[in-house]
């Protein structure tokens, strides 16, 4: 009410000072009707034309302060509009924020399960747990462009939500099965992004088979799932991720800010879930697009989504940033699996569990769905690259 008060204010003062120029102009007509005569009466010429300088100076004083005026209320309607504008903001995003609780609400409790070791007695979990630290073996996980919501059946693929959670299913028995094989101490998985299709393509939309909320509420249960079912096969797991293209909050990029990427949403969520689990969730990365941390060998890994990263200058690009050398970089974004070593470090580009939906398939990009398991045998000093096909 006080801008709208300061407005009016200024309209009032506005049309006074209108009037009066109004009353000037109307004393200048008269004064232009005076006959010959009159004119040659007149005593002083001069005192005339004085009168006539000084009534031409208050002219352009009230156009000054005209002017003053308009600035004033172009200032108070853009600040009022500016206010407008974050209270729909703030509406809108506790709207947005009221449905996700409310549709969360609605999902069923995380099945039990036994963590790793815990169904042997106390003399073989020790035994175990020996074997496990001598050999200090580790892996890393790669998850992403899972793209819930997209609903695409061409002549190359086929994908749904019920695909989608099939392939997770096989990705996690895969995943137990060479845990297991490589007695697996530590479980690093990096959530490198698109894990929902977005909102940021039109053509993208048109073939999604959910909205924005339900394409959070999908991924978010799925990955919750995947890290539970995980704890089975080792002792030690951590969960890192980074925010993407898909998952950001306007389709103008210009106008994207990383720290408003549905990405984060759904860690919040996932974290919630898994709260009262073994998992460790350590939140070190770099910013929100990029992830940095050391393995149990004290090699460095760099992790991103990829939008922001060329394979080919990741290495000198990180090694600038943070003046340090990189053994190992994962990116995802792309779709198709790479294996490569930019200036001595070596990359893994994850492929995608989504497959070649038709945008894809337009751009003839063909690639099998995938996701990537990196084993980090530190007996032999081995690396293994394991490209799981989840269907």
């Amino acid at each position: 009410m006080t801008i709208l008060y300061q407005i009016d204010e200024l309209d009032r003062e506005q049309v006074n000072i209108e009037e009066a120029v109004e009353i000037d102009a109307t004393e200048d007509k008269d004064n232009s009707i005076i006959s010959k005569d009159e004119r040659e009466k007149a005593d002083n010429i001069n005192d005339k034309k004085a009168v006539r300088l000084v009534k031409s100076a208050e002219k352009s004083r009230y156009s000054l302060e005209l002017s003053e005026l308009e600035r004033e209320k172009v200032k108070i309607f853009d600040y009022y509009s500016a206010y407008r504008r974050d209270n729909r903001l703030i509406a809108r995003t506790d709207n947005f924020i009221d449905l996700l609780v409310s549709s969360m609400e609605t999902i069923n409790e995380l099945p039990s399960v036994n963590c790793y070791l815990e169904k042997l007695d106390e003399e073989e979990k020790t035994k175990a747990l020996d074997e496990l630290n001598t050999l200090n073996n580790e892996a890393i996980l790669c998850v992403s462009d899972w793209h819930a919501g997209v609903d695409c059946d061409n002549y190359y693929n086929k994908y749904n939500v019920e695909i989608m959670f099939k392939s997770i299913a096989k990705l996690v028995h895969d995943v137990k099965y060479y845990c297991k094989l490589n007695k697996i101490k530590r479980l690093n998985v990096l959530n490198l992004g698109d894990m929902i299709d977005g909102i940021i393509h039109v053509t993208a939309r048109i073939e999604q088979g959910l909205d924005l909320i339900d394409q959070i509420k999908k991924a978010s249960e799925a990955l919750a799932q995947l890290l539970n079912e995980l704890q089975e096969c080792v002792p030690e797991i951590y969960y890192r991720s980074v925010t993407d293209n898909h998952s950001r909050a306007t389709a103008d990029v210009k106008q994207n800010l990383e720290s408003e990427n549905m990405n984060r949403i759904i860690d919040l969520i996932v974290e919630e879930r898994l709260k009262n689990t073994k998992i460790g969730f350590p939140h070190d990365n770099i910013d929100y697009t990029l992830g940095k941390f050391k393995l149990l060998n004290g090699k460095t890994v760099m992790f991103a989504h990829g939008h922001k990263d060329k394979p080919k200058n990741s290495q000198a690009n990180y090694v600038g940033l943070t003046k340090e050398w990189i053994d190992y970089i994962f990116l995802a974004h792309y779709h198709s699996t790479e294996y490569n070593e930019p200036h001595g470090a070596e990359l893994r580009v994850n492929g995608s569990l989504v497959g070649t939906e038709n945008y894809a398939f337009d751009k003839r990009l063909f690639a099998a769905p995938s996701q990537t398991l990196t084993i980090f045998d530190n007996v032999v000093n081995d690396v293994i690259d394991v490209k799981i096909k989840v269907r």
